[in-house]
């Protein structure tokens, strides 16, 4: 049974090269007053980047084309597939 997640999570946790749990456990100890903060900041940062190379669609500032921008990050940082263990 495979567990749904948040791809663009997944996507940090890949990024730096760490599971889920062990980016959530690192960023707990990062961040101890905001644990997203990191990811936030990721985010946001990829976003960025991704509107320079598509500036096609930026919408005053945020992304028309949210599958485009799903694909770009499921592509730059692939992750491997979370499935629930028996």
């Amino acid at each position: 049974m495979e567990i749904k997640m948040n791809s663009v999570y997944l996507a940090y946790s890949a990024a730096h090269g760490k599971t889920h749990e062990e980016m959530i456990a690192s960023d707990r100890i990062k961040y101890p007053g905001g644990v997203m903060c990191g990811f936030q900041l990721w985010v946001a940062e990829r976003k960025r980047e991704f509107l320079q190379q598509h500036p096609e669609h930026n919408c005053f500032g945020k992304i028309a084309n949210l599958e485009l921008w799903y694909k770009y990050i499921s592509e730059k940082f692939p992750y491997p597939k979370v499935s629930e263990k028996p």
